[in-house]
């Protein structure tokens, strides 16, 4: 199937999957069927948190592999995990069998991770779901996971009669990455993302790179990180040296790697919104794509009804995904709906005690409803909790802000100088502190002097050269400049 994928004929993704039907016969549809194999996970019991990636890692690995074939009906953990009402909480290798039945599944793989020194060693089981028999029960041992999966899919590829299916010896380079120490940085940086811990996520994600230039999804990842943040200059780069390696991805990566580069790259909203589209529909429970979907839906039809639709799918499939939360929060809140924006907020903070987005967005809502004290209170709990880079970005300037709007100018200035220490060598941040000096400024009467810190505010703009921020802080300064 990933043959079958011609990056010259993404264009016709739509036409690819309605007259493929992705490509499987009815043959193989049959023993997809007759193959239903859902990956339940694998227990560490290493007692190293440098192997605890693996946990849910390694079963990720594994169904990145086993689609290499048709023949093979795949359920994943996350889509397991999805059934039970509260995904935190320890489940009994039982409940995961009814889930996994729930789905289609015939057959259940599980497992347990251990360590005898330097040594890993990875103990699968294949269960027939119906009678109970044991199809396969292995051991493979090794120091580095990558080979071992290999062994075990072989081993599984074998037990299920789908040798053929698979090459003779997998080539990982054409699946991401050659490195296990690269794709557990990404995997461990692709977690922090969605937490909104965005500075932790790009540091993991750069050093996947310095292990394997050539991994693509830790490009494409930052890309996005830089999106999210309106850096659109480097999200760009980024993108770019993500799309020179798209050759390196599976095929259900390489289709959402085509759709970012039409939305964010190449800014081809009408044929990035259309494959989005089309990606939905055939992937239905990537709860990644439809959130970014409803969002298109928002932003290009204002149907928010839509919209909503798609992220209440999401959480219908895990209650507690973030990213769905917190947009769900954020359009509420557009809509002046704060009471329904505060509802998925407080659910931010109850489902992600480890995320500063619950916090955050309740401080933003207590603002919106002028509670100016309260929502101080909460951003300054944020800072205390979270005290990194990310959440300094983001909170000392609404600090500031609603200092100025309590006419605190002490505490404003306060904030704002923290803005200038942590960020001086950052023209994405720098410039918000110079255009807060000016105000400030602006306050005292000052408003020649005022104007000096605007045009460094430009001056800093300019150096990222992101058009928008450049057009934003030009019309300020021309706004201020005319009364001066």
């Amino acid at each position: 199937m990933g043959d079958s994928w011609d990056r010259r004929g993404r264009n016709n993704f739509v036409a690819y999957f309605a007259d493929l039907n992705f490509t499987v016969s009815k043959t193989a549809e049959l023993r997809a069927q007759e193959n239903s194999l859902a990956i339940l996970g694998f227990e560490n019991k290493t007692g190293d948190e440098n192997l605890a990636w693996l946990e849910t890692g390694l079963p990720e690995i594994l169904l990145t592999d086993l689609a290499q074939t048709e023949a093979l009906h795949l359920i994943g953990r996350e889509r397991i995990l999805d059934c039970f009402k509260d995904r935190t909480a320890t489940h009994s290798f039982d409940e995961f069998v009814e889930a996994a039945k729930s789905l289609g599944g015939v057959r259940v793989l599980s497992g347990s991770i251990f360590k005898f020194g330097d040594q890993i060693r990875i103990d699968a089981r294949l269960e027939d779901i119906t009678t109970g028999k044991i199809i396969m029960a292995e051991k493979v041992m090794g120091d580095d996971p990558f080979p071992l999966v290999d062994s075990l899919i072989s081993k599984i590829a074998l037990s299920l009669d789908l040798s053929e299916e698979f090459t003779s010896d997998l080539d990982r380079a054409r699946l991401t990455s050659t490195s296990s120490d690269a794709y557990r940085l990404y995997h461990t940086g692709l977690d922090l993302l969605f937490k909104d811990r965005h500075t932790e996520a790009i540091n993991h994600f750069e050093r996947a790179i310095a292990v394997d230039s050539a991994f693509a999804l830790p490009y494409m990842r930052i890309g996005m990180v830089h999106f999210f943040e309106y850096r659109r200059k480097e999200g760009k780069k980024f993108l770019a040296e993500a799309y020179k390696r798209w050759e390196r991805l599976p095929l259900r990566d390489k289709m959402l790697l085509d759709i970012y580069h039409d939305i964010w790259l190449t800014e081809k909203y009408d044929q990035g919104f259309t494959m989005m589209k089309s990606f939905v529909s055939n992937y239905p429970e990537d709860k990644e794509a439809r959130t970014i979907y409803a969002l298109l839906i928002n932003v290009f039809h204002k149907d928010t009804t839509a919209a909503f639709a798609h992220f209440d799918t999401v959480l219908s499939l895990d209650p507690t995904y973030q990213f769905a939360l917190e947009q769900y929060s954020t359009i509420y809140q557009e809509l002046g709906l704060n009471d329904r924006a505060v509802e998925y907020a407080e659910k931010l903070l109850e489902y992600h005690p480890d995320s500063p987005d619950g916090l955050k967005r309740l401080a933003s809502l207590y603002a919106d409803e002028n509670e100016i004290d309260k929502a101080i209170s909460t951003y300054k709990s944020a800072l205390d909790k979270f005290a990194n880079e990310d959440i300094r970005k983001s909170v000392l300037p609404r600090l500031v802000t609603l200092s100025i709007r309590k006419r605190d100018f002490e505490s404003a200035n306060s904030y704002n100088e923290q803005i200038c220490a942590a960020f001086i060598g950052d023209p994405y941040e720098i410039k918000d502190y110079y255009n807060q000096k000016a105000n400030l400024l602006n306050w005292k009467g000052k408003f020649a002097e005022g104007m000096k810190y605007r045009h460094e505010a430009v001056k800093a703009a300019l150096t990222t050269g992101d058009s928008i921020s450049i057009y934003i802080n030009l019309i300020s300064f021309a706004t201020y400049f005319y009364p001066v």
